[in-house]
């Protein structure tokens, strides 16, 4: 079903997305609506933006699929609340971690308008969005992504959202713990540092597997109960490109 949610739109496609099932969570949606894909998409593939395939971002690393990033949301979206930690692996584009924060952004403003005065200090006083890219021109070139839109410039101007240059098989232990984790490339296997990173009560969603025509890949959910107990599923097959692991360059 995947393949016919590409739209003329960025709404156009977030619409597609919804009837064929791919994104049932209203603040997904919201989220996907807000953040619009063709910011993070090379000037030379903007006609392409709202197609619902991977794009090449150069340096043999690609945004995903708009049907995956949805996915990615839907299974996180719990997780990702007002003034917590969210850590995007392999941050690429930039476009995850700015839905991370996005979406944090428009659940803190729907509390406050419900009647949680404190929502959006909340969202301002505690919300850590991390991207971390190891490709330094894909690095650069997601700062400047993320700058085509005043309220994301904004965020990274404070510091609720910061994407940086380095390892991400070693997350950022400084931030830690989270309670999001979005690894965006495959790992041939779950990074123990990563799962350490992981807050009780928090999740990971992880493409784990060799990359080529020859291996398999499956997307994993890594869940830590309120005990530090870790659990891991797999909930898919995938593809994905893979998590550069420098330690074996």
């Amino acid at each position: 079903m995947a393949w016919r949610c590409s739209g003329k739109s960025n709404a156009n496609l977030v619409e597609n997305l919804m009837h064929g099932g791919l994104i049932t969570s209203s603040v997904v949606k919201q989220t996907m609506l807000t953040v619009d894909r063709a910011w993070f998409v090379p000037s030379n593939l903007m006609h392409q933006a709202y197609k619902d395939q991977p794009l090449p971002l150069g340096h043999d690393v690609t945004i995903s699929a708009p049907h995956m990033h949805a996915d990615m949301l839907e299974r996180l979206e719990p997780y990702i609340e007002p003034g917590f930690h969210a850590l995007d692996v392999g941050s690429g584009s930039g476009y995850l971690a700015s839905c991370m924060i996005s979406m944090m952004y428009l659940k803190a403003k729907e509390l406050e308008e419900s009647g949680q005065i404190d929502a959006i200090e909340k969202f301002n006083r505690d919300t850590k969005v991390i991207g971390i890219e190891y490709v330094e021109p894909i690095y650069r070139q997601s700062l400047e992504n993320i700058k085509k839109n005043a309220q994301l410039k904004d965020w990274m101007e404070r510091g609720l959202l910061t994407i940086r240059h380095g390892n991400g098989w070693k997350g950022d232990e400084a931030n830690a713990p989270f309670n999001a984790i979005h690894v965006g490339a495959a790992a041939t296997h779950i990074p123990q540092s990563l799962v350490d990173q992981l807050a009780n009560g928090g999740r990971m969603v992880i493409p784990v597997g060799k990359h080529g025509i020859f291996h398999s890949q499956k997307l994993m959910v890594v869940d830590k109960d309120r005990k530090g107990s870790v659990e891991e599923r797999t909930v898919n097959y995938v593809a994905f490109v893979p998590l550069v692991n420098p330690e074996n360059d």
